[in-house]
């Protein structure tokens, strides 16, 4: 039911395999190209004034704490693996923080540019997505602590890898920044 933990008190196959495949390639390049290929955005503006990001970043972290209390069947948390995930959290900050201070003295506004493979990936995901949801509902189970279709998760998991495999060789091979 659940993965138990492998070094340092954290699953790291299932913290490499979300951290790349779903949050970077799914959630990150193709949400933000499909957002921009259906509505232009406007760069002149910012997305959320300082105050904006406080509240939301509280709303964000409030409801982790309270999906955490009230969560039933919630896996124990380790100490070790707390610190783990703290310093993994920092790390990343001052390496973003990092890179955003360089890239500050040459950033200009990004152009987007619309993708033929791009649009037929992403044709491709939403109607998956999709089809995944209203077709394929006879495989009720647990994954973790969560209710879930479990051939709908084997579908969404064999197409989000190869479709990660496919943009980053895409973006590899073409040499050029994906347009988001």
């Amino acid at each position: 039911m659940f993965v138990s933990p492998q070094i340092l008190g954290i699953n790291w196959t299932a913290l490499i395999f979300v951290n790349i495949v779903w949050w970077d390639t799914l959630q990150g390049i193709m949400t933000f190209y499909i957002a921009n290929r259906l509505t232009p955005r406007d760069w002149r503006y910012p997305l959320l004034s300082q105050r904006g990001r406080k509240i939301s970043m509280f709303i964000m972290i409030f409801s982790l704490i309270l999906l955490r209390i009230f969560s039933k069947n919630k896996p124990s948390l380790s100490l070790i693996g707390i610190f783990t995930i703290l310093g993994l959290i920092l790390f990343s900050g001052v390496l973003f923080m990092s890179v955003l201070r360089k890239r500050k003295k040459y950033f200009n506004q990004p152009v987007f540019r619309r993708d033929k493979l791009m649009d037929i990936l992403s044709i491709f995901t939403i109607t998956l997505f999709l089809f995944s949801f209203m077709f394929i509902t006879s495989d009720h189970g647990m994954l973790s602590i969560h209710p879930v279709n479990l051939a709908a998760v084997k579908v969404i998991i064999v197409w989000t890898t190869l479709l990660a495999v496919i943009i980053w060789t895409y973006r590899l091979f073409s040499k050029r920044e994906l347009s988001i």
